[in-house]
């Protein structure tokens, strides 16, 4: 087996496999299949917290270049389903938050092009206090977003 940096593939095979490798991994960060870390922003929503803001949040994240986002550990991904139940916001059918828990989106992507997003006139601060709702935006050099989905099966 050959190593991608091994010495005896010419330079530009080299970086041909290096390019493929990175697309790779690029690939299965955007479809929740590994983990990613890297800068970003952790967005708290608190108080009476619809699965409506959940999405509007997280559609204003991916317009601002979110690469990878969980809330409270459900990886968000493009078949990702956001709905209401009487007691809680659910993400694919499991409870990520309710009146006495907080919602929590991690996403990965230049933070203060994330935090501004979400701080524009009329965006999801603004909308989120019209209701009621808290949100709290923190920068981070680091963000971690642990949650994965299966990798599709070929049959």
């Amino acid at each position: 087996s050959s190593d991608v940096c091994s010495s005896d593939l010419p330079v530009s095979e080299r970086q041909v496999a290096l390019s493929r490798l990175v697309m790779a991994s690029q690939i299965s960060i955007l479809a929740g299949t590994v983990a990613a870390q890297g800068p970003g922003v952790v967005v708290t929503l608190t108080g009476e917290v619809t699965a409506g803001l959940v999405l509007d949040t997280v559609q204003e994240l991916r317009d601002a270049g979110a690469e990878a986002m969980e809330i409270n550990g459900q990886r968000v991904v493009v078949s990702t389903a956001f709905t209401d139940s009487d007691t809680a916001v659910l993400v694919n059918g499991k409870a990520v938050g309710g009146p006495k828990r907080p919602v929590v989106i991690r996403a990965i992507g230049n933070s203060a092009t994330l935090a501004t997003s979400l701080t524009i006139p009329g965006g999801v601060v603004e909308t989120a206090a019209a209701d009621g709702v808290r949100v709290t935006i923190v920068r981070a050099k680091t963000v971690t977003v642990r949650a994965v989905v299966p990798a599709p099966t070929r049959s």
